[in-house]
């Protein structure tokens, strides 16, 4: 059988049609349900004239209709762009016209386009006949979604998606880490990027349940408290930064439901996973991938074999996935050795859209097979990974590149320093953001100065020191490095 998402949906829907499918407030859906209301949708989706290769946008907040619209294109054989409701009108318009959407699918209650919008409005309790039949042929090499992320240039980049890559990732990750059918996962990383498949595709193509959070929930640890309890979530995903949070504000207590958390995003430090620890709840997951793998390529399960004296491993490869570590050369480096991670198998993107200079720089053929090249520094230590640093720093001062994430790193093994960031000014300043309890600030300061200085060149030093009550994040869970940078030029031009 041909590895598309129609065909695992169509299985799933055979086998476990009754089961419930998707959670959204007190409305409970099944997959027959949805199946059948988004045969109907696909047909007067295709009444409107939308055809096989078509390329549209949906900007639609999390919700079942969303659900149900993404599979309804999928089975029309139609290309989708994730935009995100809360995106800048420019960003919006940049994304739909880089991706040549003919079209913008949104609810009809937002009155989104009245030139170029298909408004969704779906009656969940309309009657239905099973009498719609979508003859399309879906192939394994069709594009399925374009993420766009953060470019080099500061302009959104398009990564495509295909049907082989999304089943692909699937398929290897139920081999390392399985979702059984019905197992509830809360739905609150945003379908705009490419971790937000384990909330949304992995329950629909296994038969497990996707429980829809609203967007004041997914930014409110406590919130996020409730929604697991009152939905006896099962399986979270996170970024390091966001479990922090969690964990600091004790939020993970009594939620009892909690059998796995699946991490990534971002480094995780050792004394998150010792906090964690503390907490009891289910099984911690470090995994490691980016969009242009489509999901997660490798992954440890961070148990307590686990050594929090020394960095947190990445862990091993998926099934069907090879990775390489090579020097600037592109020669494979001894093992022990940092060098740069090289990905190949079916779930690397086929490529950029429309970017024929990055794509030679990135997809670079390798005895005979085409590798992605991640521009992640590892060191891979008798079959298992760990993180260095990127190739591509984020800051360059003084002609120095630096790593942000370095510098936080260092701060960040403090007993004392719940969280931090660091942000670059306009002034040529290096500022770190900090969280703290403790009261004598000038004295947590000095042991901050300190510690960089036994641990990094002068260059990497932080010049200010800001506490903060809490980092602001996106809302992918990430440290929104924008805002910070933000908030400290509005302080200095007082």
């Amino acid at each position: 059988m041909k590895k598309t998402f129609v065909n695992n949906w169509r299985e799933i829907v055979n086998k476990y049609g009754n089961n419930i499918c998707v959670i959204d407030g007190e409305k409970q859906i099944s997959f027959e349900r949805m199946d059948l209301i988004s045969d109907y949708l696909a047909n007067e989706l295709k009444y409107q004239g939308l055809r096989p290769k078509d390329c549209v946008g949906i900007c639609m907040k999390h919700s079942k209709d969303l659900i149900a619209t993404i599979i309804a294109l999928l089975k029309l054989g139609v290309t989708y762009v994730p935009i995100d409701p809360d995106y800048p009108t420019e960003r919006k318009i940049r994304i739909m016209t880089e991706a040549n959407c003919i079209r913008v699918l949104s609810l009809a209650a937002d009155n989104y386009d009245p030139i170029k919008n298909i408004a969704i409005e779906i009656d969940w309790n309309a009657e239905l006949e099973k009498n719609i039949k979508l003859l399309y042929d879906h192939k394994e090499d069709d594009v399925i979604y374009i993420l766009f992320t953060s470019g080099s240039t500061g302009e959104p980049q398009g990564v495509i998606t295909t049907n082989l890559n999304l089943c692909s990732v699937i398929e290897n990750c139920q081999k390392s880490i399985a979702i059984s059918p019905g197992q509830r996962v809360m739905w609150k990383t945003s379908f705009c990027f490419a971790f937000g498949i384990y909330e949304l595709y992995w329950p629909l193509i296994t038969g497990g349940c996707i429980c829809v959070a609203d967007s004041e929930t997914r930014k409110n640890p406590k919130k996020i408290k409730e929604f697991i309890q009152k939905y006896s979530i099962q399986i979270v995903t996170s970024v390091p930064t966001l479990l922090q949070r969690l964990l600091n504000h004790g939020e993970l207590a009594n939620c009892n439901s909690i059998e796995i958390i699946l991490c990534a995003g971002e480094p995780m430090l050792p004394n998150l996973v010792e906090e964690f620890r503390k907490s009891g709840s289910g099984t911690l997951y470090n995994v490691f991938g980016m969009t242009e793998l489509t999901g997660y390529i490798i992954y440890s399960k961070v148990d307590k074999t686990i050594d929090t004296s020394e960095p947190i491993p990445l862990g091993k490869e998926i099934c069907g996935t090879k990775c390489l570590v090579l020097d600037n050369e592109y020669n494979e480096v001894e093992d022990g050795t940092e060098g740069i991670l090289f990905v190949c198998g079916d779930n690397v993107s086929p490529g950029y859209l429309k970017n024929i200079t990055l794509n030679k720089e990135r997809f670079i053929i390798y005895s005979n097979r085409t590798y992605f090249k991640t521009n992640d520094r590892v060191i891979k230590k008798d079959g298992i990974y760990y993180y260095s640093s990127r190739e591509d720093n984020l800051i360059k001062v003084r002609g120095n590149r630096i790593d942000c994430l370095e510098i936080e790193k260092i701060i960040s093994e403090m007993a004392n320093i719940k969280e931090n960031a660091i942000c670059y000014g306009n002034d040529g300043k290096i500022v770190d953001f900090f969280v703290t309890n403790e009261e004598n600030i000038e004295h947590t300061i000095k042991l901050m100065q300190q510690k960089v200085q036994l641990k990094l060149p002068s260059y990497m030093h932080p010049n200010k020191w800001k506490r903060i009550d809490k980092l602001p994040l996106l809302t992918n869970g990430k440290v929104d490095r924008k805002k910070l940078k933000m908030m400290y030029e509005q302080k200095q031009n007082k």
